[in-house]
């Protein structure tokens, strides 16, 4: 019997766009006792030709068809199927940063004697150069230097698909991705990572996210369901292991979303106000304060309270369109996951004008949403015509005052949490 080193599992629902390069990166690998298990998750588009065309051409490919399930099932269906010693877990849009991945991090595995092994993130923005410039909030998703690492003091939930685990540890554990629409795979991390107790990093980076034009509105109901279930998992699991560290990330996270559950809420998804409820409800205020965070337990809005939060939301939102309309060209200042969400909102408003994305370099790469990305010191000849929003969490002022130095009239900030609501229902 052929003994397996390592299965890839990818989940792939509608992926013809990016999936031939995910693949060859994956078939190019220099290690070859591997298998590719493909879960084609109900696509509608070229999916199933272009896994057809790989799986004639390579015997280590193996194509699972279901109906649409989510990534979720999807990935449990691999594990399933899987052979190898180890599983590592591929989305198809990314791909490893060489050809010698999967052969660095089992060896690495197995000559540790662990069961977890990973290493650091890359990212490939829309220029095509590989680069590790993410925000310093993601610093977790890097490692300075090579060696164990124990769970306890790492902590994090996020960043699975850099690491392959042992298949027999998950299989004997039950560890799987539950059933949500979204956050499926920090509930998974999380168990995995607590099952093995420790891992071995290397520097390099290994996986390369790619920065895509995708835009995910979470208020949709299925959508925030999926997330508020999955952080309460994350609190339940890092109260009873007295992790404080991942306890207040996942507050922090239910900071970020809280709003679209209001949303949901206030549009009548009446389980999820429980959910809700449940999940503030699993938070501990004293591992909180251990972890040294500033996040404190939130205070939920009442039913009164969302109204009148959700009728401040409307009201900025008309405002925006009004203000929209008035302008025959609208600049977002801003080309990060701000300004693609304040994109797609004015593509989706029926705004029949010009609408660019600019920077402050005098040298921008790369496009959002379709349009490439320009300086906005391109378009100080028509400062009076040109309507600017600014669209960045970190360094919104700085914009605005370089906006201003620039002579443009018309500049505002539209608040991040607030753009997360708008356009919907």
């Amino acid at each position: 019997m052929i003994h397996i080193n390592v299965s890839i599992i990818i989940p792939i629902y509608n992926g013809e766009k990016y999936l031939s390069e995910c693949l060859d990166s994956c078939v190019n690998q220099t290690m070859k006792d591997i298998e590719i298990i493909c879960i084609n998750d109900g696509s509608t588009d070229a999916t199933e030709s272009i896994l057809k065309k790989y799986s004639e051409k390579y015997r280590n490919i193996i194509v699972i068809s279901q109906k649409n399930q989510g990534s979720g099932p999807a990935r449990n269906a691999g594990i399933d199927a899987a052979r190898g010693e180890f599983v590592i877990f591929m989305d198809a849009d990314d791909m490893y940063s060489d050809n010698g991945i999967i052969e660095l991090l089992y060896g690495k595995a197995i000559h540790n004697g662990v069961n977890v092994c990973g290493g650091s993130f890359c990212r490939k923005p829309h220029n095509g150069i590989l680069t590790s410039d993410f925000a310093k909030s993601t610093k977790k998703l890097f490692f300075e230097n090579e060696g164990m690492y124990s769970y306890e003091e790492y902590q994090t939930a996020f960043g699975y698909t850099r690491f392959i685990f042992k298949t027999r540890m998950l299989k004997e554990n039950h560890i799987r991705f539950p059933n949500y629409r979204r956050f499926q795979d920090p509930p998974f991390m999380v168990q995995a990572m607590i099952c093995a107790n420790h891992f071995y990093a290397v520097k390099a980076g290994v996986y390369v996210w790619r920065n895509t034009d995708k835009v995910i509105w979470y208020r949709q109901d299925d959508v925030i369901d999926g997330v508020i279930k999955g952080i309460k998992d994350i609190l339940v699991i890092s109260k009873e292991r007295g992790l404080a560290v991942l306890h207040a990330e996942a507050v922090s996270e239910l900071y970020e979303h809280i709003g679209s559950a209001y949303f949901s809420i206030f549009y009548g998804n009446v389980s999820l106000k429980t959910a809700l409820e449940e999940c503030v409800g699993s938070i501990d205020e004293d591992l909180l304060k251990g972890s040294g965070s500033t996040y404190l337990k939130p205070n939920l809005k009442s039913d009164d309270e969302i109204v009148t939060f959700m009728s401040m939301i409307k009201k900025k939102e008309k405002r925006l369109r009004r203000l929209a309309g008035s302008y025959k060209t609208i600049l977002i200042y801003g080309a990060g996951r701000a300004g693609r969400y304040l994109g797609d909102f004015i593509g989706k408003s029926g705004f029949a004008g010009n609408m660019e994305f600019v920077i402050t370099s005098d040298c921008p790469e790369g496009d959002a949403c379709g349009r490439k990305i320009r300086c906005i010191s391109e378009f100080t000849g028509d400062v009076l015509e040109s309507l600017v929003l600014i669209a960045n969490k970190e360094h919104a002022n700085e914009m605005l005052e370089h906006a201003g130095e620039l002579g443009f009239q018309t500049v505002e900030i539209v608040e991040y949490d607030d753009l997360l609501l708008f356009g919907g229902k």
